[in-house]
């Protein structure tokens, strides 16, 4: 159940940044990766290498758009292929 609410609430935060929410994405990506950080590759048959390694780069641009620091960056989201394993 943690890991759905994990992606629905990843979804959710790339919707707020779709919007030109930053406070909204900010909060929904950090919710989202404190259920997403322990997921196991190939759960789900899924290959989560993209979300991991893009986590600090999306926090650290998510994070300057609110405090005002920056612009709303230009992203694309994480990718979650299937698992090659």
């Amino acid at each position: 159940m943690v890991l759905f609410q994990g992606l629905i609430q990843l979804a959710v935060a790339l919707e707020h940044h779709r919007r030109g929410n930053a406070h909204g994405a900010r909060v929904l990506l950090e919710r989202a990766w404190s259920r997403l950080h322990d997921v196991t590759p190939g759960e789900l048959g899924l290959d989560w290498s993209d979300l991991r390694a893009r986590h600090p780069d999306l926090h650290r641009a998510f994070a300057d758009w609110d405090r005002g620091a920056a612009a709303r960056p230009e992203i694309t989201p994480p990718r979650l292929s299937p698992d090659t394993i």
